[in-house]
């Protein structure tokens, strides 16, 4: 083997274990990191305006970053410190009425009698036991609201330690990020074109999963919203905010709260609203989630809404929260990288036809 070839091997080798090194001592930051690149690629056409105003990388690199946490952090704080509050409120409430007498109304307990009693010993032990897991749900939800709202006040510290990592590497990607893509295009055996290409579909693929992210959460808590306050519910805001949160529950999404605020209805009695409720959640609210997030993907990104949300359901299986931008921008990816290839197999077959 030639001294060249021997070098490249032993070159390659400590790359790819540099690498796999590198990847380890960041993986308890891939969240907060995550966050900064989705943050800086999808902002950073408003810090190229600062930077342009300010003409100094460092001061325009700290504007940014610091206009970014007042417009981004401080809603976010505010919103879950309010939620955390209601939800502390609402779970005393509810301990409270846990110790009145009649949890389960006798209008539902006919109602689920009559159910159940075609189906003979086995119908009436299941309403039985139908029986006792719905007189317990004040009490579990009481738990719930309690433990949760208490959890979310105490961890708003432990978000802010990752927040502040989030930040610090948005900062240098404001700063940074021509240089960074720079070399990142230098290193990929690609044409400028093609680079320029790649890096243009994963920045379509980001900013529109955060819009429609957003979006989604937006148009949800709305609907969430309407349905709670046309049944008369109390809290309806608080319970709003809640379902639009809960859409960034991978998996479950907005039936987290929807689905026992039902329950409780059912047990209480008012079974016309609580079917209403899970009617409303079933059609509007949950199938409000698949037509915003398609349309706005499909828009910017320019694929079928079928793929989309294929890419989204199985991104979220994945990777968890962040599959739901990982899932679309690596299904761009692909097809951009497709799309390249048939350029260049096309390409070479006319520099063949021309030549031959």
């Amino acid at each position: 083997m030639k001294p060249r070839s021997i070098t490249l091997t032993f070159l390659i080798s400590a790359l790819v274990v540099s690498l796999l090194l590198v990847c380890r001592l960041m993986w308890p930051f891939l969240q907060p990191i995550c966050f900064a690149v989705i943050l800086g690629v999808s902002l950073y056409p408003l810090h190229r305006r600062v930077l342009a105003r300010l003409q100094r990388p460092n001061w325009a690199a700290l504007a940014s970053t610091l206009a970014v946490f007042l417009l981004v952090l401080i809603p976010v704080t505010a919103i879950a410190y309010v939620v955390s509050t209601e939800m502390v409120q609402a779970g005393e409430y509810l301990a409270a009425q846990n110790h009145t007498p009649g949890g389960f109304a006798p209008a539902t307990e006919h109602l689920v009698a009559e159910v159940m009693q075609p189906f003979g010993d086995l119908g009436m032990a299941g309403a039985a036991r139908l029986k006792y897991f719905i007189e317990g749900l004040p009490r579990q939800a009481s738990a719930y609201l309690l433990g949760a709202g208490t959890v979310l006040v105490g961890s708003l510290a432990g978000i802010a330690g990752k927040t502040i990592i989030t930040f610090f590497v948005l900062f240098f990607l404001f700063r940074d990020g021509e240089q960074v893509s720079f070399i990142l295009a230098f290193a990929l055996p690609l044409s400028e074109r093609h680079s320029q290409r790649l890096f243009g579909e994963i920045r379509r693929s980001i900013v529109a999963n955060l819009y429609a992210m957003v979006a989604v959460a937006v148009v949800q808590a709305v609907l969430s919203a309407l349905g709670y306050l046309a049944l008369g519910l109390p809290s309806s805001p608080m319970l709003a905010a809640l379902t639009g949160i809960g859409s960034l529950v991978p998996v479950v999404g907005t039936a987290i709260v929807w689905v026992p605020i039902a329950l409780y209805l059912l047990a209480k009695g008012y079974v016309l609203k609580s079917i209403l409720l899970l009617l409303w959640g079933t059609i509007v609210i949950a199938g409000s989630d698949n037509l915003v997030r398609a349309r706005i993907l499909q828009g910017d990104v320019g694929m079928h809404p079928l793929l989309l949300i294929l890419s989204v359901l199985g991104g979220i299986e994945v990777f968890g929260f962040l599959g739901i931008f990982i899932g679309p921008l690596m299904l761009s990816v692909t097809v951009a990288l497709i799309d390249m290839l048939r350029d260049e197999i096309i390409a070479g077959k006319m520099a063949k036809a021309v030549g031959g």
